[in-house]
């Protein structure tokens, strides 16, 4: 009988110690009751566009799930690399001023979150438009006029000049392609006023027109012309609405005599 004591005694004693073993629990860094912590991805790579303006330049950009705030890079030429950057919360543009319109400016953009960046998304790029040309004149010649204006910054295009019988001059009026800043426009009748105004153009686009200018051309030169007898040649020339002196000779040309 004492063995049979002894041996329930010894497997009540065993467990015993197994229940009160400590809970592995217990000792870990971790709660066995704790959630299982999941990354969130980090962002998708953003699409960025640019938009000239007069000597400005808009960016903005799309598709960059899951990030909540942005590096936006910029630079005169690629790669756009990291150098310049802009940090920018959670907005998806911005706009730069002041520039020059004879360069042209590129674009990347990296979205990120709490997880780490996204991949630089593509380069966009965009010339700014060049400011108006600040003044412009005319000067009255025979049958033309000669116009001639101030430079623009960035016109790498050039110019167009467009001209009216009257005013306001608008981009939808006849125009000339000109490389310079002068044109003498030709062939014009006389005592007709001739408005005009230019605009420049490069890569980025076209600017506003300029202020306007405005000449009276003088008749020019007549030609051809032949003595008739009796008083239809005089008639002629008055129905032209123009005064003009007919010089004649009675020996040697003399301008002294003229009517």
């Amino acid at each position: 009988m004492k063995w049979l004591i002894t041996l329930l005694t010894v497997a009540l004693t065993t467990t015993g110690c197994m229940l009160e073993t400590p809970d592995p629990c217990d000792a870990s860094p971790i709660s066995c009751d704790s959630e299982p912590v999941i990354k969130e991805s980090v962002p998708d790579t953003p699409k960025v566009e640019a938009t000239p303006g007069v000597e400005s330049i808009s960016v903005s950009w799309s598709g960059s799930t899951r990030a909540e705030a942005y590096f936006l890079y910029h630079n005169t030429s690629q790669p756009v690399g990291t150098s310049n950057r802009i940090d920018l919360a959670n907005v998806t543009s911005y706009s730069f001023s002041d520039l020059d319109a004879s360069k042209t400016y590129y674009y990347s953009v990296v979205g990120y979150n709490k997880t780490g960046p996204s991949s630089m998304s593509a380069a966009a790029s965009a010339t700014p438009i060049p400011l108006a040309p600040a003044t412009i004149s005319a000067t009255t010649g025979a049958g033309s006029n000669s116009i001639s204006w101030a430079s623009s910054r960035g016109a790498a295009g050039g110019y167009t000049l467009y001209y009216s019988t009257s005013t306001p001059v608008t981009t939808k009026d006849k125009a000339f392609a000109v490389s310079g800043t002068s044109y003498t426009h030709t062939g014009l009748a006389g005592g007709t006023p001739i408005y005009y105004a230019v605009s420049a153009y490069n890569a980025g686009g076209n600017s506003a027109l300029s202020s306007e200018t405005s000449s009276t051309p003088v008749p020019a030169k007549p030609t051809g012309i032949a003595a008739v007898a009796g008083i239809e040649e005089h008639n002629q020339l008055e129905r032209r609405g123009w005064r003009y002196r007919i010089y004649f000779a009675l020996q040697q040309f003399d301008t002294s005599h003229y009517e």
